[in-house]
């Protein structure tokens, strides 16, 4: 359970840099790509410590796919926070974890319980109930919509490759430095990549600022990815996925509503209240045994 409470305030810290670089009108680019740059280099040096990168196997190619999809994650939640509605926008993305929940329960076997199934049905009138933006977003509201909408895809997506990556690096025979190396050198392949796939945008910019500002922002964000997909990845050891995804999603969108609401004064109608009561009624339930 400690990875899980890792990963979520470390999620819930995540989200709101994307806030503090709208509101600082940071140039989001550069705070990306000093934040691979900066993940890259701590997942390396955790992967040297541990006896080296790996190199064989699905290493490297499950790290580019999962660079391409948190790459498009990322840019396109960037892109989105800039018209505002953290609290919502946060909570599309950590509610994008019923698509690997569908997976688990169809593809890996694991079989939800009566208060469990319970849990998971109200994560859709969760999803509904947050649905109303209009006191939140600027600009084109159709254009907002669609961006959430791939930045919660990828990141499902990215789970279930997550979930992949913990089955390869801690199988159940499996001991020793290997399952370290594993992991760490698939975070150092895919932060690595994800900024080679934004270097050219960042060539295409006249005068991409690398500011004071910036470059603090992606160090804590590379750091941040690093801590919490590995605490991600370690929690799918210790926690079935049917328990640990809708912790995380409702959870999430608690902290995350809760910052956006004492932070940026973001306003919260009753519908997306009720919804976070029912977040809560959701992680409570899915750990009922």
């Amino acid at each position: 359970m400690i990875y899980a409470i890792i990963h979520i305030l470390v999620g819930a810290a995540f989200s709101v840099c994307y806030k503090v670089a709208a509101n600082r009108n940071y140039d989001t680019v550069a705070v990306q790509l000093i934040m691979y740059a900066a993940g890259a280099s701590l997942a390396a040096a955790f992967a040297l410590a541990h006896g080296g990168l790996v190199a064989q196997g699905p290493t490297i190619p499950l790290g580019l796919t999962g660079a391409f999809l948190m790459l498009v994650s990322v840019r396109t939640f960037f892109m989105a926070m800039h018209q505002g509605g953290l609290a919502i926008g946060w909570t599309c993305v950590n509610l994008s974890v019923v698509i690997p929940l569908l997976v688990a329960i169809c593809f890996w076997g694991e079989k939800p319980g009566m208060y469990q199934i319970v849990g998971l049905v109200l994560m859709i009138p969760c999803v509904v109930l947050f649905g109303d933006p209009k006191s939140h977003i600027e600009g084109n509201r159709t254009r907002w919509t669609i961006l959430v909408a791939v930045a919660t895809v990828c990141s499902g997506l990215g789970v279930i490759l997550m979930k992949i990556v913990s089955d390869l690096a801690y199988p159940a025979a499996a001991a020793g430095a290997a399952h370290a190396e594993i992991l760490f050198s698939y975070l150092t392949y895919c932060l690595a990549a994800g900024g080679l796939l934004l270097a050219p945008a960042v060539v295409r910019i006249p005068k991409p600022r690398f500011r004071g500002g910036e470059v603090r922002l992606g160090v804590i964000m590379g750091l941040a990815c690093v801590v919490g997909l590995w605490a991600f990845i370690m929690a799918f050891t210790v926690l079935p996925a049917i328990v640990f995804l809708p912790l995380k999603a409702a959870a999430g969108v608690i902290l995350t509503a809760l910052l956006a609401v004492y932070a940026w004064r973001e306003h919260l109608t009753r519908r997306q209240k009720l919804g976070i009561l029912l977040g809560a009624a959701c992680a409570a339930l899915v750990n009922v045994r």
